[in-house]
């Protein structure tokens, strides 16, 4: 297993004799090893121990060292003296503490501490301190009060002083590391929030959608070929709580961390409005940042894993401010028929889902076809078999293994279908008329 300690961050002495290989066996062997380089080494594994005994009982300490973070954060705060603590502060600042902490003592330990992950995680808790007004400053005080308080602990547990300034460098250097990029993060997400408090974004986009005149003067300079890019947001942890204060929390704080998400993962974004279901933005690039579907789909499924909401989006190139209205609109029925598919994407085009939306499309034949398949497709069964069965190329054992079931019962259904509509799915014809039924 690959040992991913820091080396270099050893007290003074460890490695100094490292020998590996065929190298160290021959001098063992001929018992010529340096006994003070031993002794050295010895001392050097004793240090480890130490630091990593300490390590440990400090993770177990965390939560603790947590709550007095913010018991002493809170007590040299005078904006909280007559307002009172919001819940969120107790809740979501000491969840950011602990993040902060535990990368920390991994640091510790002598091995790589988790600071993309811890930062990516502060940041989508940093919102709501944003829309508390916090100043940076004041928000950084609350980190470098963490560290105190964690760096008293482990001077604590350490003991011995050299062990204790060791440590702590260690720890110093993840810190700051961490503190940085936050507050870099802090400082966008606090002027996006202006950005969407003014409503400047929001309007301009309705009039490039709409294709009315360029909104920003003669003296701006627009994207000579933009992205058109449309969201839909899932459902946020909150949404449905008994209350409707606590609802509507729930759904301003989301629209917060999707904003704040997309603007610290994508600098490229020209303009942005986002709602609690949907958003609509404008990028300066094609074919980096948003037009990157895989780049897209990371961000995505790491917005879900922090924020617990699920968000998709559809994006179609416009050749310049003119064609931003088509651009726009070929996004939200890209993004419409990505979702009526059922898919798990997170990023659509319309160049990749151009069969299933001509399909599915709204035509004055389409309610006929409806009609011809219906009396299958209602039942959710027969629609999941049909629907499997043609994403499986028509293969009954792939349809089956799919499905969970025997290749029999597939056979079955998809007999039982023709009996009810007269549609063969060994038939070509029959089965893209199936296929529309699933589609639509």
């Amino acid at each position: 297993m690959t040992d991913h300690r820091h080396r270099d961050a050893r007290p003074e002495g460890r490695g100094a004799v490292r020998m590996t290989g065929g190298a160290a066996d021959a001098e063992e062997r001929a018992g010529t090893v340096d006994p003070a380089g031993s002794a050295a080494a010895d001392g050097s594994a004793a240090a480890d121990r130490a630091m990593d005994s300490a390590a440990e009982r400090l993770r177990r300490e965390v939560p603790a060292l947590a709550r007095e973070t913010i018991a002493k954060y809170v007590s040299g705060a005078e904006r909280y003296a007559e307002s009172g603590v919001p819940d969120h502060l107790r809740r979501e600042s000491a969840h950011t503490v602990r993040t902060i902490m535990r990368a920390c003592v991994t640091s510790l330990a002598g091995e790589e501490p988790p600071v993309e992950a811890a930062i990516r995680e502060a940041a989508a808790r940093s919102v709501d301190r944003v829309a508390d007004d916090l100043t940076l400053d004041e928000y950084m005080r609350c980190w470098q009060v963490a560290f105190e308080v964690l760096a008293e602990a482990a001077v604590r547990e350490l003991a011995d002083p050299a062990l204790a300034l060791t440590g702590l460098a260690r720890m110093r250097t993840a810190f700051d590391v961490m503190v940085r990029k936050v507050a870099d993060s802090y400082s966008v997400t606090a002027r996006d929030a202006a950005a969407a408090a003014s409503r400047h974004d929001a309007e301009a986009i309705d009039a490039l959608w709409e294709g009315r005149s360029w909104p920003f003067g003669a003296s701006a300079t627009p994207p000579s070929a933009p992205l058109a890019v449309v969201l839909h947001l899932g459902p946020a942890p909150g949404e449905d709580a008994a209350a409707h204060r606590d609802r509507s929390n729930a759904r301003h704080r989301k629209v917060r961390q999707v904003r704040a998400h997309l603007r610290r993962e994508f600098p490229d974004i020209w303009l942005m409005d986002v709602q609690e279901r949907t958003g609509r933005i404008l990028s300066w690039s094609q074919t980096t940042g948003l037009g990157d579907a895989a780049a897209v789909t990371r961000s995505l499924t790491a917005l879900a894993e922090a924020a617990g909401v699920e968000v998709t989006a559809a994006c179609e190139p416009a050749a310049g401010l003119g064609d931003i209205p088509r651009a726009a609109r070929v996004a939200r029925e890209a993004l419409e028929t990505g979702l009526r598919l059922g898919s798990s994407e997170r990023h659509f085009r319309m160049a990749d889902i151009a069969l299933d939306h001509h399909l599915g499309h709204e035509s004055a034949a389409l309610p006929h076809l409806l009609e011809a398949s219906r009396p299958a497709l209602e039942r959710a069964d027969l629609r999941e078999t049909v629907g499997r069965f043609i994403d499986c190329d028509r293969d009954r054992r792939a349809t089956a293994q799919a499905l969970g079931v025997h290749p029999n019962t597939v056979d079955n259904r998809l007999a039982r279908v023709r009996e009810l509509t007269g549609l063969d799915v060994h038939s070509t014809r029959d089965l893209l008329v199936l296929a529309i039924g699933v589609l639509a």
